[in-house]
């Protein structure tokens, strides 16, 4: 019961004190010297209005805010497991969508490194476990966690392994009419070179389509840090399994979110996380119950993303 009380009065403090986007440093911050103001709020007042990729920076200042959340809107690929929604949910315009999206997320991850502003991001979808058991495995399939990977691509895989499985045979007894077993496995290589041609440029003109935020950290260009823990994986993938959505699967998570983010103890983290999520109302939550360990927050949508168009949200 104390708990529910608690969250009742976080809930009401949370009104009171909504986030509200700010525009230049309020008349109160001004008067504020350098020395008042927390190394979170000073990097939110730094991080830059302008970014390549990026069509829209909104920041939100807390007074006193020990953190800084920096959310990095993105739409990312999807698949349902669940016997309603055998095909993927993706189609062919949504894929190019996403792709887009991705590269320029990829723009604004990359200036923001080179600029110093991040040296890590919290991977939606990987929590710390999740993540010691992917760096187990070998280099190849690790790096295929961030290429394309739809039926497609999986027929034309088949297809190069069926040449591979006939070019293996010592001997090719069943040969067509015409051929010579060399004039035969020369047309098979043909072919599958070919098949193999086709699959690698498929997969760069796809190139971002898994995540950028992965592909950077995968490419040794930004740190690891993982934005899930077991709970939240569980409910997403049980959200993947039923397609029901439920207040776990967002709002849970996002919680959850702030409580790593707070672990980290860093000023300023970033996140590349679904367009569908809004840590405003967490946030307002979290600081209400957490005065010493306050957040203040930066949106930032990448060029493509469009309101009325949230893939990820059913």
């Amino acid at each position: 019961m104390d708990k529910l009380r608690k969250w009742l009065l976080a809930a009401g403090l949370g009104l009171a004190g909504a986030l509200s986007p700010i525009v230049g440093c309020s008349e109160k911050s001004q008067t504020q010297t350098l020395e008042q103001i927390t190394e979170a709020n000073q990097k939110l007042r730094n991080f830059p209005e302008q970014i390549s990729g990026a069509k829209a920076v909104r920041k939100y200042e807390v007074d006193g805010a020990k953190y800084c959340l920096v959310h990095v809107r993105q739409e990312h690929s999807k698949e349902f497991e669940n016997q309603r929604a055998l095909e993927t949910v993706m189609t062919k315009k949504d894929t190019e969508r996403v792709n887009d999206i991705q590269k320029q997320i990829s723009y604004t991850l990359a200036e923001l490194a080179q600029k110093n502003v991040i040296d890590s991001v919290y991977l939606e979808g990987f929590s710390k476990e999740l993540w010691q058991r992917v760096m187990k495995l070998p280099l190849e399939s690790r790096m295929e966690l961030c290429e394309i990977e739809n039926h497609y691509t999986e027929n034309l895989k088949n297809k190069i392994e069926g040449y591979e499985r006939e070019l293996s045979q010592t001997i090719i007894w069943d040969l067509p009419e015409g051929y010579t077993e060399e004039t035969f496995r020369q047309e098979i290589n043909e072919k599958k070179k070919k098949l193999s041609e086709e699959l690698k440029a498929y997969k760069e003109m796809y190139k971002y389509v898994e995540g950028a935020a992965l592909r950077a950290v995968m490419e040794r260009k930004l740190k690891p840090r993982f934005a899930e823990n077991t709970a939240s994986i569980l409910s997403y993938d049980k959200f993947l399994e039923t397609g029901v959505l439920g207040n776990d699967a967002y709002d849970g998570r996002e919680d959850i979110v702030l409580e790593l983010l707070a672990e980290g103890k860093e000023p300023l983290a970033l996140t590349v996380y679904g367009s569908a999520h809004n840590f405003k109302d967490n946030i307002e939550r979290w600081n209400a119950l957490h005065p010493e360990m306050k957040f203040s927050l930066i949106e930032v949508d990448p060029e493509g993303i469009d309101e009325k168009q949230k893939l990820n949200k059913p």
